[in-house]
């Protein structure tokens, strides 16, 4: 996993929530709906004619490089004929981004598309719909990066979103958020999608890791090989994944978030044990410097 750099144009924007603007209605009448305009981006499913196309909805989080602020994002490129961004933080702030119509000039780039509102901007990039990338948004000096991947109608985007925290020292934290873009669907026959992204962000710093490690859950679940899967049996934010491990801040950190939605409890699964929270320990590449500490689900 290697460190994005805040200076880099690679998916960051910026805003203060203060207010949003209203819906963009960019209308094709061609289109049959399935949807009507008045369906919420994030109630709607994806057409199924635009699977393999750049438009429909694309979805995933939306993280502070340097607090803790967070929450989750959902572009409409189309659904429902409209073109219009929704932003949902965690404290309830609600921003909406229009698309800005393209004038075609020599120097306009094909499939990349600027959205703005009252509070900032930033530009999608879908010059590869399969991987979407959002940058350049800034706005008061205030940064955010972005992650979202295309929801298709045979597995929707989902994600979750979490505080990590150093034990006694508050100085040592970020966020953790974790995505899965659909790709795999009910891995462990409990429903649910498994997961494809760790996203942490830590000391003005944003970490990505896509490679997750199967794990033994038979003496609580009775499934030895277990794939890390949020959403489980179809409840949001049912997450099970132990034991997993990524390169973050120049160090190695192993981390486990279970949480059964059901119960309302922090599970470590791999021991059937009801814990505090989510954990997570980390070591420098020197192997001096250790931090233990706690994943707060959102």
């Amino acid at each position: 996993m290697k460190p994005i750099k805040s200076v880099l144009a690679l998916a960051v924007f910026s805003f203060i929530l203060l207010a949003c603007s209203q819906e963009s209605e960019i209308i094709d009448e061609s289109f049959d709906l399935t949807v009507t305009v008045d369906t919420p981006i994030q109630n709607q499913v994806p057409h199924f004619s635009f699977d393999n196309s750049e438009k429909g909805i694309y979805h995933g989080i939306i993280v502070s490089t340097t607090t803790q602020s967070r929450g989750k994002i959902w572009i409409n490129m189309g659904n429902d004929t409209q073109y219009y961004a929704f932003i949902k933080m965690v404290d309830g702030d609600e921003v909406f981004f229009d698309l800005i119509p393209q004038v075609e000039t020599q120097n306009t780039i094909a499939s990349v598309y600027r959205f703005e509102g009252t509070v900032g901007s930033f530009e999608l990039d879908l010059t590869d719909f399969n991987v979407p990338i959002v940058n350049e948004g800034t706005m008061n000096n205030h940064e955010f990066f972005i992650s979202v991947a295309k929801s298709r109608s045979s597995g929707m985007a989902s994600s979750v979103t979490a505080t990590i925290e150093e034990d006694g020292n508050p100085s040592f934290g970020g966020t953790l958020s974790l995505m899965a873009d659909g790709s795999i669907i009910n891995p462990n026959g409990m429903n649910g999608e498994g997961i494809t992204s760790l996203i942490v962000t830590i000391n003005g710093e944003v970490y990505t890791d896509t490679v997750f490690d199967n794990f033994n859950v038979f003496d609580c679940l009775g499934i030895s090989d277990f794939v890390p899967t949020i959403n489980v049996n179809g409840i949001p934010n049912f997450v099970i994944s132990d034991n997993q491990t990524a390169e973050i801040a120049d160090g190695m950190m192993k981390w486990s978030l279970g949480y059964d939605a059901i119960e309302s409890d922090y599970m470590k699964w791999m021991f059937c044990q009801i814990v505090p929270a989510g954990e997570f320990s980390w070591i420098d590449n020197e192997g001096t410097n250790m931090k233990v500490g706690t994943i707060i689900l959102d």
